[in-house]
C-alpha cells in the first residue's frame, strides 16, 4: 500500500460518482492538504461533497505542508505538491494540467480522476463504464479521447481474462 495526496477536484468528482470508497483499497491512506479541505467545505461545493468533507472517514488524514513553495497554482494544488515533496513515495491525485506539469517536473508520480476508476476496475472494485458514465454527467472537464481510451483498455483487459 502507498499513500495518495489528493487535490480538491478528484475528491469532488470521486465523491459525486460514488467512487470515493475505492481510494483506501487502492492506496491505503489518503492525505488531504488543509487548503483542499477548506475548498471541499466551501459553500460553492456540491452538498454531497461538503457532507463527505465534514465527516471524513478514518483513512483520510489532513495535513499542512511545512513550507510554502510559492507556486503559481491554486492553494490546494500547491499544498498537495509541497506535501508530495515531503512524502516522496506518495502518489499525487490531481487533474489540473499546470499542477500535473509542476508535479512531474519535481519527479512526483501523478494520477487523475479518470485513472482512479480505471485502477479500481482492474482490481474489480467497480464497473468502469458505469463510473465513467456518471463522470460524464458532471461538469468534470475531460477529453472524450481520454474516456474512450480508458474504456478501450478496460474492454481489452476483460477480453484477455475471459
Amino acid at each position: 500500500m502507498s499513500v495518495v495526496i489528493a487535490d480538491t477536484g478528484p475528491l469532488n468528482y470521486l465523491t459525486l460518482i460514488d467512487c470515493i470508497y475505492v481510494l483506501p483499497p487502492l492506496y491505503g491512506e489518503v492525505i488531504v492538504p488543509s487548503a483542499v479541505l477548506r475548498e471541499l467545505r466551501s459553500a460553492r461545493t456540491p452538498e454531497k461533497v461538503r457532507g463527505w468533507s465534514h465527516d471524513l472517514p478514518s483513512w483520510v488524514k489532513t495535513k499542512s505542508p511545512l513550507s510554502d513553495l510559492n507556486l503559481d497554482l491554486d492553494p490546494g494544488e500547491a499544498e498537495a505538491i509541497a506535501l508530495g515533496e515531503m512524502r516522496p513515495f506518495g502518489l499525487l491525485l490531481v487533474d489540473d494540467r499546470d499542477a500535473r506539469i509542476e508535479a512531474l517536473a519535481r519527479s512526483l508520480p501523478v494520477i487523475g480522476t479518470i485513472g482512479v476508476p480505471e485502477f479500481a476496475a482492474i482490481s474489480e472494485l467497480i464497473d468502469l463504464q458505469t463510473a465513467l458514465n456518471k463522470l460524464t454527467q458532471t461538469n468534470h472537464r475531460h477529453s472524450p479521447e481520454l474516456i474512450n481510451a480508458a474504456l478501450r483498455r478496460d474492454q481489452e483487459r476483460k477480453r484477455g481474462t475471459s
